[in-house]
């Protein structure tokens, strides 16, 4: 894995109004929607602040939100709206509210994809 840089990087593509607080680790080559959510405290009011973690290579969809303390793995995509409260694997496809796991075909096979109808 390469380096996870501790901030959005030149090498990440990140849209308008991405909520990126503190502590938010991204690595190289992500792509992050417009309007995703990740948070940093992850019981409100708390005193324990932890980021997110976003791998390299990684999708994160549009509106998507991301529970403090996950890490998303190497390659994984986060579809439009999720609410991901658990660990995403690598190569993992994650949808739904709350977010659940229906592929392990990760960003090769979401960009890849041709049987769109």
């Amino acid at each position: 894995m390469k380096a996870i840089r501790k901030n959005p990087i030149l090498s990440s593509k990140v849209e308008g109004m991405a909520y990126i607080p503190p502590l938010t680790v991204i690595g190289d080559g992500v792509f992050l929607g417009p309007g995703v959510i990740f948070t940093n405290d992850p019981y409100p009011m708390s005193d324990r602040m932890v980021g997110v973690i976003v791998k390299d290579d990684a999708i994160v969809c549009a509106g998507a939100m991301l529970k403090a303390g996950i890490t998303v793995g190497e390659r994984a995509v986060i579809g439009m709206g999720a609410v991901v409260t658990k660990d995403v694997p690598e190569h993992g496809v994650v949808v739904g509210i709350p977010g659940n796991v229906i592929s392990d075909s990760g960003s090769d096979g979401y960009i890849n994809r041709t049987d769109y109808e």
